[in-house]
């Protein structure tokens, strides 16, 4: 991001600092591109995949850049296309977040009322939902740690961060335990 853009991310992080005691910045994961295609495999045969190409950014970026004034975020956006080929979403945060569909023995689907002290979509209903932490990927926030031989790749902790993320959100937000809950499964990409 640009000098100029830096100092009004710091402007905008201070002003929701002062309007709220509760925030706190913290690495996140950060959407850069995703696209859809198939592959195949031995044993399934053809199967859609989706490929995510992730960084690392944080609460403060997505404040200062996602949640800016319209007319700003417009600007940002516009900067994205002249400068990024085309991404209106280059110069944005995307943090990446992870959302339930929690469906009940009896097929009942489970919606939360959001918090009116969320930053977005207060008050409406949606799945247990948040945020992988790259912090609790080992190696991914500090690239300089070395990695154990025989470790599994850091794409592979990645991949388990994001799925694991969607079991402790539906238990923090829910209650239900971890062990009652079936392993998730990747229904679709918003």
């Amino acid at each position: 991001l640009h000098g100029p853009t830096e100092h009004r991310i710091e402007e905008l992080w201070q002003v929701k600092l002062a309007s709220d005691a509760r925030v706190f910045n913290g690495t996140k994961f950060r959407l850069a591109v995703w696209e859809c295609g198939r592959r195949t495999c031995a044993d399934r045969g053809e199967a859609a995949q989706l490929l995510l190409r992730l960084g690392l950014t944080d609460y403060r970026e997505y404040v200062g850049t996602n949640l800016r004034p319209e007319p700003e975020l417009a600007e940002l956006k516009e900067a994205g296309r002249a400068e990024h080929d085309g991404n209106l979403a280059a110069c944005l945060s995307n943090a990446l977040g992870v959302e339930t569909m929690l469906i009940t023995a009896d097929c009942k689907m489970v919606l939360l009322q959001r918090s009116g002290a969320v930053a977005t979509h207060s008050g409406l209903y949606n799945g247990p939902s948040g945020h992988p932490e790259p912090s609790q990927v080992p190696g991914c926030v500090d690239l300089s740690q070395s990695l154990q031989d025989g470790a599994e790749s850091l794409a592979s902790r990645v991949l388990h961060e994001l799925f694991d993320s969607v079991r402790q959100e539906t238990h923090e937000e829910t209650n239900i335990p971890l062990e009652s809950l079936d392993q998730p499964q990747l229904i679709g990409a918003m």
